[in-house]
């Protein structure tokens, strides 16, 4: 658990944007049973994932407004990975 909140919390400080909540993609490998991450609320789905990157991210940054994210999307994904 610990290690989910560093990689969150790596690529918070590369965002651009902020975001309002965190989608996270549940599997079979990974779980985060948490309300929140980092003061983040966290919603959960079986049937998303993270199409921004090859890499495992389970965590999908959310914004209540509606934007341009995909590079803040981009840079959360790259921080996360390190």
């Amino acid at each position: 658990m610990r290690n989910y909140i560093e990689k969150v919390a790596a690529g918070v400080r590369m965002m651009q944007h902020k975001p309002n909540a965190f989608l996270f993609c549940e599997s079979d490998e990974y779980t985060w049973d948490e309300p929140t991450i980092l003061g983040i609320p966290v919603f959960h789905s079986p049937y998303v994932f993270n199409s921004l990157t090859d890499e495992n991210v389970p965590f999908i940054p959310l914004w209540g407004a509606a934007g341009e994210y995909s590079g803040s999307r981009r840079q959360f994904n790259d921080g996360f990975v390190g």
